[in-house]
C-alpha cells in the first residue's frame, strides 16, 4: 500500500514537474503510428512502466527468484510496448522503471517503521477505508468494460472486509483492556463516544416526536402551522431534555428539574446559530455545497448537535455539587 501511494506521488508529480510532450505531440500523427488513445502531453515518466515496475521492485524484495525474473520479463515487454504503440519515448520508459523500483524501496522502508501492532493496524485500517472510498468511483480509463468496474467493487468490498476484521482484532488485542482502565485517555475518549452516541440517539427520537406532534397539531387539529411548529419544538426539546437527563447523562448528580429544563431549552435555541450558520456558510462560499444543499443541511445538523452536546456536557448536565438539589425534585 505504501509502495502504491509513493509511486502515485512520484509518477504524477514527475509528469506535473516535467510536462513533456509525447511522440505524437512532438512529431505529429503523420510521423507516429499510434495504437490506442492519442495522448500528446505528460510523457515523462511513463506511468504504465512505473506501475508495472512497482511489482518488479516488490518481487525482488519479497518473492522467490523464479517469480522475480518472470515478473521482470513481463514488465520489460510491457514497458517496451509503450514505445511500440507510440505513447512514449525510450527515456520515459527508463525513468518510469527507476521510479517504480524506487517507490518499492521507499514503501518497504516506511512499512518497516511500523513496528507496533497498534500503529500498523491503525494505518492499515485507514488505508483500507481509503480504498473503500476511492475504488468504486475511480475512473481508470477502462470503466466501459463491465468486468473492470465489477473488479473495482470487489476489491473495495475486500478492503472493507479486511478493514473491519482488523478493527475487531485491534479492539480485542489492543484497546479492550485500555478502555476499561479508569482515568486513561482512551477510557475518557471511549466514555465520551458513548455519551455522544446516546445523545445522537435521543436527538433522532426527538426528531420523530417533533414531526409527530407537528403533524398532530397542524393536520389533525387544524392549528396554524407556525403555532404548531412552535408547539412541536417545545415538546421535542422537552423530550430530549428528559431522556438526556435519565439516559445520556444518568451518571451525573441530578439538578433541579425546572432549572435544568430551562437551561436545556435555552441551549436548544442558541444551537440554531451554528446549525443555520454552517448551512449558510457552506452554501454561500463553497461551490460543491451550492449544488448539494442536502449535504450542507446534514453538516449544519451535525454542527448543531456537537454544539448541543458540548454545552450539555459542560453546562446543562455538568452535575456541579453546588447545583445539586439535595433530596428535593420539583
Amino acid at each position: 500500500m505504501f509502495t502504491m501511494i509513493v509511486g502515485d506521488l512520484l509518477l504524477n508529480g514527475g509528469k506535473a514537474l516535467f510536462s513533456t510532450l509525447r511522440p505524437v505531440g512532438e512529431l505529429g500523427l503523420e510521423a507516429v503510428n499510434v495504437l490506442g488513445p492519442v495522448v500528446k502531453t505528460d510523457s515523462l515518466p511513463s506511468g504504465h512502466t512505473g506501475t508495472v515496475f512497482l511489482l518488479v521492485g516488490l518481487s525482488f524484495l519479497y518473492l522467490q527468484p523464479r517469480l522475480q525474473y518472470l515478473i521482470l520479463t513481463v514488465a520489460g515487454f510491457s514497458s517496451i510496448s509503450r514505445i511500440v504503440v507510440g505513447a512514449h519515448w525510450p527515456i520515459d520508459i527508463f525513468l518510469g522503471a527507476w521510479v517504480g523500483i524506487l517507490a518499492a524501496v521507499i514503501g518497504r522502508f516506511l512499512a518497516s517503521k511500523l513496528t507496533s501492532g497498534l500503529k500498523s493496524r491503525i494505518v492499515f485500517i485507514l488505508l483500507g477505508l481509503l480504498c473503500v472510498a476511492v475504488l468504486p468511483f475511480y475512473d481508470n480509463g477502462f470503466r466501459s468494460y463491465t468486468v473492470i468496474m465489477y473488479l473495482q467493487f470487489v476489491l473495495a468490498l475486500l478492503a472493507l472486509v479486511l478493514s473491519v476484521h482488523c478493527m475487531i482484532s485491534l479492539y480485542q488485542d489492543e484497546l479492550a483492556s485500555r478502555l476499561r482502565q479508569p482515568g486513561t485517555l482512551l477510557n475518557k475518549l471511549f466514555l465520551m463516544g458513548q455519551r455522544l452516541s446516546k445523545f445522537g440517539m435521543v436527538g433522532a427520537s426527538g426528531f420523530l416526536v417533533d414531526m409527530g406532534v407537528f403533524t398532530l397539531l397542524g393536520q389533525w387539529l387544524g392549528v396554524p402551522h407556525l403555532v404548531a411548529r412552535g408547539g412541536s419544538y417545545w415538546v421535542a426539546a422537552s423530550w430530549n431534555w428528559f431522556w438526556n437527563r435519565t439516559f445520556t447523562f444518568s451518571h451525573v448528580p441530578k439538578e433541579k428539574k425546572l432549572k435544568q429544563w430551562s437551561k436545556y431549552l435555552t441551549m436548544s435555541l442558541i444551537s440554531f446559530i451554528p446549525n443555520w450558520g454552517t448551512y449558510y456558510l457552506l452554501t454561500t462560499f463553497v461551490p460543491f455545497f451550492m449544488d448539494y444543499k442536502q449535504l450542507a443541511l446534514v453538516s449544519g445538523v451535525l454542527a448543531g448537535m456537537l454544539f448541543n452536546f458540548t454545552i450539555a456536557t459542560v453546562f446543562v448536565f455538568a452535575g456541579r455539587q453546588s447545583n445539586v438539589a439535595k433530596g428535593a425534585n420539583l
